[in-house]
């Protein structure tokens, strides 16, 4: 118990601490001690799974939630609240994934409590019966989730102050009726009741109107087309009311309302117009921007695969089309063209739309569509294949599992042919996610069946059927049986090849055979058909295709795994010069988010050359020179892309230009908003999101296209040797870079007897599948592959399955009785021991790469390969931050983040230092040499800047300008707070941050910042330096956005940054839609200003519009285009997502792509007096020299008081 309770209270030190990873391995030891000791009071042990649980959640960890679940569920009565709270948020969980496949226990977990709960129908009670209705329903079990939903109805009814969730169950109720298109007399009850009652909340008009389009609904299933009518006018009455006639909201009513009324013949409500006709339907879609025939190019350019031209449609009137499908009950069409669309957005890598397009025809299809429908089938087949391409094969096989039930059980003699077609087809996809989850045998059980299928159906010499064969190799590939794997491929090329040379399922083939040479060691052979391949994608595809430049890759790393060199170099040159060529081609017309896209699907070639120099150093160094030549152009690229863009915009003399611009810079600003609206806020405010961020992306990519940035960017080509011009006298400038390894070693390894086997012998004996060496064993004995095996140890082994199989060779010795493949009587008997041998394998890990270059360097630049790179980013950066947070001696970090690297730099006094990966997360400044006795502050000055080529670029010309400071903001002052019912959900931000900034339902004062402030413009005026000083209520988001290009801004509050999260619902903190919180770590980052503290404590944003919680993703829209430093003398302002070759994903980031040319940043929870002393020292001397140059002798000059790191060496400056 003693231990337990200690363990308990230093993992919720660790939770305050937000090391939630290391908090949980606390809490689970915990857990398991009071399990397995049966020392559980107080209910601690549920506590302690529910902490386990909220942390993984809030880190975005989801393997193992269904488990903590359980966990949870088992450690409290079965009727606590406790269990109903968190079976209520168990099925929320599995609803919004749609993982049917645990509702059947989730049902028997409810049904238990309801069981349990029945003398006693409260609350808890009525929770868990809409949970199970919700369960029920979902699964289509519709009498039976009224039954439970009409149980919590009743329970409410009991209580006057439960009116909310009384209706809420009605409609719940209502609809699962429409869900399942049967309205009875009881439906109609319910519907006379429930829009009855709703006219008590018609003040309330986002769920008045919300509750009216539910009610609509069930009318016009009932064909009562007057009464849908009747209430769609009335929609459009608030809509027109409250919002206006040209929302999409009211547009879209319009064409609802004409669909109507050609069943009613009302034509009086369309105000004197006529039914509606087809030049009437086509002037309805051109007002809401629908251009005539668009639908119709739509459906053409999806049946040619032009998926650009079919975006081009689709996002100009994505809204009204689907409108103009569901006025007319067209669902199969309407889900077919959202999967049309959803491949689209796949092929041309915007995977995110991709995946939002397939989950809208997943719902369009539950809720109107037939499980058995052809469109059904094929969303479920959709959605599995984008789980499968995307590293989720759980999800995927799911989906197929799903297609396949419904397939089967709606199979008749009608449909038999078309129905085992797409069977077998959907069988495959299945078989290849357990081959990826490593269920081998269930992945070549299946191949199996579905190439007797095709067998049967097509034949042995067809391509299907060789297609099929070319699967299952690569199934034996993946298993590493790579023998069997290439016979199979070698099978299905005598077929395939007969369809001619740019066929493409032969020359996908092709490709599998030649990596599974490659990975075999077998080069030559590899090389003939890789070569071969190039040939044929330049012929075909062009140079310039991405499946040649594959090729181009898969050689490099071929020659570079083999060993040669030159072929490796000459290979790789041709493949950097494409992928700039390409950048250089695709760049500029591109949105932010698709630069992003595509530069990292073509980072993962830079990263295999660098692996091939570092690897290479020692016999060919001169290659060093041409690596640190690469990074100059690659690293920081999408960072300096945005920056070209905004800097070429605003200096040139084209207005239309700058208005677009500007224009860009405000669709960005709603966006932020629309993120943060319930879905009736939005409604009412005729706010379409989707179209927003198309409209947002169409501008950017226009402004990123007429802006040429790019053109600028990659032309010039800075080489190291230009940078080394740069350098002067004792300075060094250091390319740090982060590079993943991955190449062909030996190891030991047990294999047994040294054999793999399969169950295709003649007669249904086992057979001898592959051999895993020549020195194996079964090898050494005589035995042949495809032998069949007759007995093992006396045993029969026809009719075996694999798992029976396996065991009888586990027997050691095992006695085996074979028969020579394709002889009659040619039989022979081996004794095998079990042994191993060295297996050909592949070593991963990752190392930096510090190339170092002096005024003195030569011929290349210096390589410092630091090998364990796994260890510095995991154990040895915990120790560096553990030792600052604790204030401890640390000399240990010095050895292995910078000693080798100083060595590198000679005498070099000042270096340059462009970090990446762990380099982001350390201050090099505060690392203690303990042969020195110094820290590096004391031997080097270290200089961070984004790439090192900043060195040829001219320093910008100081300018005479005013100071902005900002601090001490009032953040729970008593203003008001917007008339909107809505609230918000700030529970992340309190949990997340809640040692650092909030006292209770308060955000904590900083009444130090003022001093701070004030510090600074007493010395600031002294320089002669005009000063504006925001503090108070004046230091407000709303101000702050208003700023023009100040030549300092200095901001002294509370700062944060937070890992991904999940939110209620789809709703994260701030209200935030969770997708793009998740997605956009800016968002995720950011200031707390004026009001902030009002506004998490009520949930509503001020009176001004804004929440005084000023995100990074607001702050890249701020003009500071002439600003020489921006200081965040805020905790933990450096921190952020941290992503190879582009730095920190952050407030730093963003306060440089709004044009500050240096930041200073912290990268720790500061000391607040030490943070004031430091700041006046560098202000006192800042005009005087280099800013990074004081800024460090501020630093030394503080450490005179505070010695520790901790209290000097939070903040960093980078670049000028």
């Amino acid at each position: 118990r003693v231990i337990a309770q200690y363990t308990e209270g230093l993992a919720s030190w660790l939770n305050k601490k937000d090391l939630k990873k290391e908090a949980n391995e606390l809490f689970l030891f915990a857990a398991r001690i009071r399990e397995t000791k049966s020392i559980d009071e107080n209910f601690q042990l549920y506590w302690d799974w529910k902490f386990i649980l909220d942390n993984k959640r809030s880190l975005g960890q989801y393997d193992s939630i269904h488990f903590l679940y359980e966990k949870i569920t088992a450690a409290v009565p079965l009727a606590d609240n406790g269990n109903a709270g968190a079976l209520r948020d168990w099925v929320a969980f599995v609803i919004s994934r749609n993982q049917s496949e645990r509702y059947p226990d989730l049902e028997k977990r409810c049904e238990a409590f309801l069981r349990t709960k029945e003398d006693q129908r409260d609350g808890a009670f009525a929770e868990v019966a809409i949970a199970y209705g919700r369960l029920l329903a979902e699964a289509g079990q519709t009498e039976r989730a009224l039954k439970s939903l009409a149980e919590a109805r009743t329970i409410y009814q009991k209580s006057n102050e439960t009116f909310t969730g009384w209706m809420r169950t009605m409609r719940y109720m209502l609809e699962t009726y429409n869900k399942s298109k049967k309205i009875d007399p009881s439906a109609r009850e319910i519907l006379v009741v429930f829009e009855a009652n709703n006219e008590k909340i018609h003040d309330q008009w986002e769920t008045y109107a919300s509750n009216l389009e539910t009610i609509a609904t069930t009318y016009t299933l009932m064909k009562e087309y007057d009464k849908a009518e009747e209430l769609v006018v009335k929609m459009m009455y608030i809509m027109e009311r409250n919002s206006g006639k040209n929302t999409n909201d009211y547009k879209n009513l319009e064409v609802v309302l004409r669909a109507l009324v050609e069943q009613t013949g009302h034509t009086e409500k369309l105000n004197g117009s006529a039914l509606l006709s087809a030049a009437d339907e086509q002037r309805v879609l051109k007002t809401l921007g629908v251009e005539e025939g668009d639908i119709e190019k739509l459906g053409a350019y999806l049946a040619a695969n032009d998926y650009l031209n079919a975006i081009k449609v689709f996002e100009k009137s994505a809204s009204v089309i689907g409108n103009f499908y569901r006025s007319r009950n067209e669902y199969s069409a309407y889900v077919l063209m959202n999967l049309g669309m959803a491949h689209s957005y796949r092929e041309i890598g915007n995977l995110a739309r991709s995946f939002q397009m397939l989950n809208e025809a997943h719902a369009i299809s539950k809720q109107n569509l037939k499980p058995e429908d052809d469109a059904n089938i094929i969303v479920l087949m959709s959605m599995g294949e984008f789980y499968q391409l995307n590293g989720s094969p759980k999800d995927a096989s799911n989906y197929y599992s799903e297609a396949l039930v419904v397939l089967d059980e709606s199979r008749t003699e009608e449909n038999k042919k078309a129905n085992d077609e797409m069977y077998y087809n959907i069988a495959s996809r299945l078989a290849s996610t357990y081959a990826t989850m490593g269920y081998y045998s269930d992945a070549e059980e299946i191949y199996f069946d579905v190439l007797d299928y095709k067998a049967k159906a097509n034949g042995v010499n067809s391509e299907l059927y060789a297609i099929q064969k070319t699967a299952l190799a690569s199934l034996y590939y993946q298993m590493q049986l790579f023998s069997l794997a290439e016979k199979m491929y070698l099978e299905a090329e005598q077929i395939l090849s007969l369809k001619g040379n740019d066929y493409p399922a032969y020359i996908d083939l092709l490709n599998r055979m030649a990596v599974n040479y490659q990975v075999r060691g077998n080069y030559q052979k590899a090389e003939v058909i890789f070569n071969g391949l190039k040939e044929v994608y330049a012929r075909t595809l062009g140079k310039q295709s991405a499946s040649y430049e594959n090729v181009l890759g898969n050689l490099g790393l071929m020659y570079y795994h083999q060993g040669n060199f030159d072929k490796a170099k000459a290979t790789y040159d041709e493949s950097n010069e494409r992928l700039l060529t390409r950048i250089d081609n695709f760049f500029s017309s591109l949105s932010e988010e698709d630069k992003t896209n595509f530069y990292n699907s073509v980072k993962v070639h830079f990263n295999t050359y660098y692996a091939f120099v570092v690897a290479n150093a020692s016999e060919h160094p001169q290659e060093l020179g041409n690596m640190y030549s690469q990074a100059l152009l690659t690293k920081g690229l999408l960072f300096r892309s945005s920056n070209r863009m905004r800097q070429s915009i605003l200096a040139s003399n084209d207005e239309q230009l700058k208005a677009d611009y500007a224009q860009w810079q405000a669709n960005k600003e709603k966006l932020v908003k629309a993120y943060q609206m319930s879905d009736g806020e939005k409604k009412n405010s005729g706010i379409d999101v989707d179209k927003l961020e198309n409209e947002a992306i169409q501008l950017e990519r226009a402004l990123s296209k007429k802006s040429q940035q790019f053109g600028e960017l990659l032309t010039a080509r800075p080489t190291w040797r230009e940078v080394q011009q740069q350098l002067r006298e004792g300075e060094a400038a250091v390319e740090i870079i982060r590079v993943w390894e991955s190449k062909p070693d030996y190891e030991f390894q047990y294999i047994g007897k040294g054999l793999t086997y399969d169950t295709l012998g003649e007669q249904g004996f086992a057979r001898v599948a592959e051999l895993l060496s020549d020195r194996t064993p079964a090898a050494k004995a005589g035995v042949a592959e495809r032998d069949v095996m007759l007995a093992i140890n006396g045993k029969s082994t026809k009719g075996l399955t694999l798992k029976q199989i396996g065991a009888l060779l586990a027997v050691d010795p095992a006695v085996i009785k074979l028969k020579k493949e394709a002889t009659k009587a040619t039989t022979y008997e081996v004794k095998l021991y079990a042994d191993s041998v060295f297996k050909r394998i592949y070593v991963r890990q990752t190392v930096y790469a510090a190339l170092v270059i002096t005024k003195e360097t030569v011929d290349h630049p210096k390589l410092v390969r630091l090998h364990n790179g796994e260890q510095l980013e995991g154990r040895y950066l915990k120790y560096y931050r553990n030792a600052i947070q604790s204030k401890l001696s640390d000399e240990l970090s010095y050895d292995q983040f910078w000693k080798p690297i100083q060595l590198a730099c000679g005498n070099a006094k000042t270096v340059y230092v462009s970090p990446d990966g762990v380099y982001n997360m350390i201050n090099i400044n505060t690392l203690f040499n303990p042969q020195t006795e110094k820290y590096v502050i004391d031997e080097q000055a270290i200089q961070l800047v984004a790439n090192t080529s900043d060195l040829l670029v001219p320093a910008p010309v100081s300018r005479a300008g005013a100071a902005l400071l900002i601090g001490f903001p009032d953040y729970n002052q008593q203003t008001e707070t917007t008339t909107s019912n809505e609230t918000t959900n700030y529970s992340l931000l309190k949990s997340d941050t809640t040692q650092r900034f909030m006292n209770g339902s308060t955000v904590t004062e900083l009444p130090g910042t003022q001093i701070e402030i004030n510090s600074i413009e007493a010395i600031l005026k002294t320089q002669k330096v005009d000063v504006e000083k925001w503090l108070f209520s004046k230091a407000t988001e709303e101000n702050i956005k208003k700023i023009h290009s100040p030549k300092i801004l200095h901001i002294a509050t509370h700062g944060f940054f937070m890992s991904e999260g999940v939110g209620e619902g789809d709703r994260s903190w701030a209200g935030m839609d969770i997708a793009a919180f998740n997605k956009n770590p800016l968002f995720r980052s950011g200031l707390l200003l004026a009001g902030a503290g009002k506004s998490i404590a009520t949930g509503k944003a001020l009176a001004s519009g804004e929440d005084g919680i000023f995100t990074a993703y607001e702050a890249m829209n701020l003009d500071l285009q002439n600003t020489d430093l921006v200081v965040m003398s805020a905790c933990e302002t450096g921190l952020g997502t941290v992503e190879s070759g582009e730095g920190v994903y952050g407030l730093p980031r963003a306060f440089r792509s709004a044009g500050a040319h240096s930041v200073l940043m912290s990268l720790w929870k500061v000391d607040d007096r030490a943070t004031q002393e430091l700041m006046t020292e560098f202000y006192k001397k800042w005009q005087q020299s280099n800013k990074q140059v004081t800024f460090r002798q501020a630093q030394q000059l503080i450490r005179q008081k505070f010695d520790h790191p901790f209290y000097w060496g939070a903040f960093v400056m980078i670049g000028d």
